[in-house]
């Protein structure tokens, strides 16, 4: 079982492994926090290996429901973010431990602007303009080059990005 318990401490996130009524996993949300760099990463794997050790094994992620974008957007930089996206995916995916993919970051979904009216999640609601919400990273998977992005034959809860047309499940199988 992987729990959610949601800190900026890797070591308190590490004190919930176990066993018996402890978790298999805890979600380190330690790479959500990171700047682009090998050395921050690194960093944050090392803290982990070393809190771990023998007491379970390790689990990476690079977005979630509830930041605002995802890793996609967080580390865009020009004409560098399509590598870059790829390169945190590569790292992702070849550390030794479980890697936990956000839906939509195997094709390479970013985040997007939701205008205010469009706002469903209730604390963008509440604290706009200071917090703006997680509806960003919330949009619609985008599956195929269709109206919607192929997610509903109708008009979703939240907009779907206008790159639906390229970046989708169907264009990239």
């Amino acid at each position: 079982a992987v729990g959610e318990v949601y800190t900026n401490s890797a070591k308190e996130a590490a004190s919930y492994y176990g066993d018996g009524d402890e978790l298999h996993l805890a979600f380190n949300f330690a790479f959500l926090f990171q700047r682009w760099g090998a050395s921050n990463f690194l960093r944050v794997i090392d803290e982990w290996d070393g809190l771990l050790k023998d007491r379970g094994w390790p689990n990476y992620t690079l977005s979630n429901h509830d930041l605002p974008g995802r890793h996609y957007s967080r580390y865009a930089r020009g004409d560098e973010t399509d590598r870059r996206a790829r390169v945190a995916a590569a790292m992702l995916l070849t550390l030794m431990g479980t890697p936990f993919l956000y839906y939509g970051e195997e094709i390479g979904m970013s985040g997007r602007k939701i205008p205010r009216r469009q706002i469903q999640d209730p604390l963008g609601k509440k604290y706009w303009p200071l917090l703006k919400g997680r509806d960003p990273a919330r949009t619609p998977m985008q599956w195929k080059a269709l109206p919607h992005g192929g997610f509903s034959s109708v008009a979703p809860w939240l907009p779907v990005h206008p790159n639906h047309s390229v970046v989708n499940a169907e264009s990239q199988a």
